[in-house]
């Protein structure tokens, strides 16, 4: 198998040089720097700069910070007048001029940015513990309490001590929210039963305001505990309406999300206004798909909305950027699809794959062939079929490097005048393997949970999910 071929290979088409096609910006962060709105690509170290009223007022880069590993991109931060980015071990200071210094951070983990400058804390992984023998959840106790660590604009440092393991990190106005693990997590069972398990993390919050001295260290029990900020409501799911959740404004607590009444695979995302008792007093529509970010800035709302079903936003569906005005109410689109080409701001592609992607690609192939004999153990009974009715499947690698995917096709009862198919990317967008884990799970929930298009869109008998 040969998963690139140079111009001098006789298998196939000749390519040259890997070499990357037009890429759009497809923001998925929004954040305010000073009098704009920053909204930051999903992969490339790319952001558009607009100005109060979502006129284009720039496009700032950063790619001379080194790629982050492949996985998950941790999220930016941004005081009132940087953007603070953190790839692997190296914090980074970005201005409308582009990257201006960096920071070696080992071990420390870019929470937020304001005041002084950017947060970084120690955050280790809370053990919820497991059910003994006995029935009884053993939980361990927490880990030791660790430090906070403020980087400022001149790269000076200063570091809090704390007796509790940090949670999370908020800075505004006001100074630094400081939430931390009090306690050992609690389990206690669900009301669904099947012997699944809820937790109680017992998190308090303090604030350190900016006025007063710059403690070496912090006792959480010393301190005045205060109610955490409203959370930003940029998760992509449910809306979320409880009290702590979404932005004040013009006398309204604003939260988006999809309606959990709704369960259909077409839902459209939506912006509601709650009034004091938490009763909807506005409703707003901002189309179908998901919204990945939102932003109070400037006195309006801004949204990073990705178009296409709820759950199966492809890589190349539209991104767009509203603005939601409170006053009347319009929501307008202010940076739509395709309306910034960062083709000349991305990493550059490296000149081939990496030594091992083809031994990496048939691996995922091998294991993506057989997935009529997908099985698992049921309830204490015998191994059931995770997705019932899929028969005939076949895999076959589909692209060249670095789009290179594995194409899975097979019969099922939705679509039984054809096949289903869906492909799934092998490789990120600077060509490095990019380990698709769990998605033969994730194909068999979407077939029993029945989340897949309408036959009707199949074309020439083949339906892609």
């Amino acid at each position: 198998m040969v998963c690139w071929r140079s111009e001098s290979a006789g298998d196939g088409p000749a390519v040259g040089p890997a070499a990357r096609g037009s890429r759009r910006l497809r923001p998925s962060q929004l954040l305010r720097i000073g009098d704009t709105v920053w909204a930051l690509d999903e992969f490339q170290p790319v952001a558009a700069r607009l100005d109060p009223a979502g006129r284009l007022a720039g496009v700032v880069d950063w790619r001379d910070l080194p790629a982050p590993p492949p996985g998950p991109a941790r999220p930016a931060a941004a005081d009132a007048a940087h953007l603070w980015v953190q790839h692997s071990d190296l914090l980074g200071r970005v201005d409308e001029g582009g990257l201006r210094a960096t920071e070696p951070v080992p071990g420390l983990t870019l929470l937020t940015a304001g005041g002084p400058g950017a947060w970084l804390a120690e955050v280790p992984h809370i053990d919820v513990g497991e059910r003994a023998t006995d029935g009884a959840w053993s939980t361990p106790p927490l880990p030791p309490g660790g430090r906070i660590v403020l980087v400022a604009p001149d790269g000076g440092r200063r570091e809090i001590g704390l007796d509790r393991p940090v949670a999370a990190l908020h800075a505004d106005a006001d100074g630094l929210y400081i939430t931390v693990n009090d306690r050992p997590p609690t389990a206690s069972p669900t009301d669904a039963g099947h012997g699944s398990w809820q937790f109680a993390y017992h998190r308090v919050t303090v604030l350190l305001t900016w006025s007063e001295p710059f403690p070496a260290r912090i006792v959480t029990a010393d301190r005045e505990r205060v109610d955490p900020v409203l959370q930003r409501a940029d998760w992509p799911g449910w809306m979320h309406t409880g009290p702590e959740h979404g932005w004040l404004l013009g006398g309204l607590r604003w939260t988006m999300g999809w309606d959990r009444d709704d369960d259909r695979i077409e839902r459209e995302v939506l912006v509601t206004g709650l009034g004091r008792e938490g009763a909807s007093q506005v409703r707003l529509s901002l189309g179908r798909g998901r919204a990945c970010a939102g932003l109070h800035a400037h006195g309006a709302l801004w949204f990073a909305v990705h178009r296409g079903r709820c759950l199966h936003v492809d890589e190349d569906a539209p991104v767009h950027v509203v603005r939601l005005d409170p006053v009347d109410q319009e929501v307008r689109t202010v940076l739509g699809t395709g309306a910034v080409d960062i083709t000349d701001r991305c990493w550059p592609l490296p000149a081939g794959p990496p030594a091992d992607a083809d031994a990496y690609a048939t691996r995922w192939l091998d294991r993506l062939s057989g997935l009529d004999a997908f099985w698992h153990p049921s309830d204490g009974g015998p191994p059931t079929p995770l997705a019932r009715g899929l028969h005939g499947s076949r895999a076959a690698l589909d692209g060249v490097w670095p789009d290179l995917a594995v194409r899975v096709t097979f019969g099922h009862p939705w679509y039984p005048q054809g096949v289903l198919t869906r492909r799934i990317p092998l490789f990120d967008e600077l060509g490095r393997p990019d380990v698709p884990e769990h998605c033969d799970v994730y194909l068999m929930e979407d077939l029993e949970t029945g989340y897949l298009p309408p036959a009707v869109e199949a074309v020439e008998g083949v339906l892609e999910i």
